[in-house]
């Protein structure tokens, strides 16, 4: 009989399922669900309300149904617990939080002042103008964008991550939960070459960090406050969906060169963030292995006493 794979939290998750989910099944799995979750959000909104536009709020009831629908998967089908997905030890969440707040708030402001001093954009104080309105929903979507970003976290790092390490091993699995990650993405607006390379990129970072944390709360803190940052904060372009209510605006040279701007995609499909993502792996990238390493280590001893007996 086959020993299970040495998988560090939260890759070992899979381990504790009782009927573990397969890596092909597990991504149909996060596709059915990131798809479906969508759809019975507008199709639920539209028959009530004759709508086919949801609101703002319906995208926490779109988004939040990811994380359900695997969290009941996760716990019916599999029959282990949802924080065995990456939230184990919560003592430990608020300071990986409070990491993964900084460090999105930091990539994304280097970013926009790096295509600001490159002489490809502008940016402009807009506090100003926004109306009480507008400050209470720069607020609210703090809460819209923890949701949306922390159920893909909880989807593809997690759920997903999982299941590839389990079968295919540590390595494998930052790989396809990156490449899952970039595919989900593929319909937004300006999606091209750079944006995949952004969203694979990103992805590895964000998979390496899960695997230095052992846990999903500064990987989920991270994606909510980029995205929160560039839409909220600098009311930029992100991921294909333009926004003018940041407290500051910054707008990229309608004729500069796409790959330096982002094009219609934004900042995400731009060099910039593409050589700020790099550096993100490469400080990552040690303590991960480091810590994979330790994994190891430490069940050395008892797979030994084991095999001699």
């Amino acid at each position: 009989m086959s020993r299970a794979r040495i998988l560090p939290a939260p890759l070992s998750g899979m381990q504790e399922a009782k009927r573990p989910t397969g890596a092909i099944v597990a991504t149909i799995i996060v596709v059915a669900a990131s798809y479906g979750s969508l759809m019975i959000a507008g199709i639920t909104y539209s028959s009530i309300t004759g709508s086919m536009e949801m609101p703002w709020w319906m995208s926490i009831v779109a988004f939040g149904g990811i994380a359900v629908l695997i969290g009941l998967w996760v716990r019916f089908k599999e029959g282990r617990r949802f924080r065995s997905l990456g939230f184990e030890e919560p003592r430990r969440a608020p300071r990986q939080i409070l990491w993964g707040i900084a460090g999105g708030l930091l990539l994304a402001t280097l970013a926009m002042l790096t295509l600001v001093l490159l002489g490809q954009g502008s940016i402009r104080w807009n506090a100003d103008a926004l109306t009480p309105a507008d400050w209470l929903m720069a607020l609210v979507w703090i809460a819209v964008y923890a949701v949306q970003s922390s159920s893909e976290e909880i989807a593809v790092r997690g759920f997903a991550a999982q299941a590839y390490a389990r079968r295919f091993g540590i390595v494998a699995a930052i790989a396809l939960q990156a490449v899952l990650f970039a595919a989900l993405h593929a319909g937004n607006d300006g999606f091209g070459v750079l944006p995949i390379v952004n969203m694979l990129l990103l992805s590895v970072a964000l998979g390496l960090w899960v695997l230095k944390n052992g846990s999903l709360w500064a990987a989920c803190a991270f994606h909510s406050t980029w995205n929160w940052a560039l839409s909220r904060l600098f009311g930029t372009t992100m991921s294909g969906h333009e926004s003018s209510h940041g407290i500051f605006v910054v707008t990229p040279s309608a004729d500069g060169p796409a790959p330096i701007t982002g094009g219609t995609f934004g900042i995400e499909g731009s060099l910039i963030t593409a050589v700020l993502l790099a550096a993100m792996i490469a400080v990552l990238a040690g303590p991960a292995i480091r810590r994979v390493s330790a994994a190891r280590a430490a069940t050395a001893p008892a797979r030994t006493l084991d095999a001699v007996r």
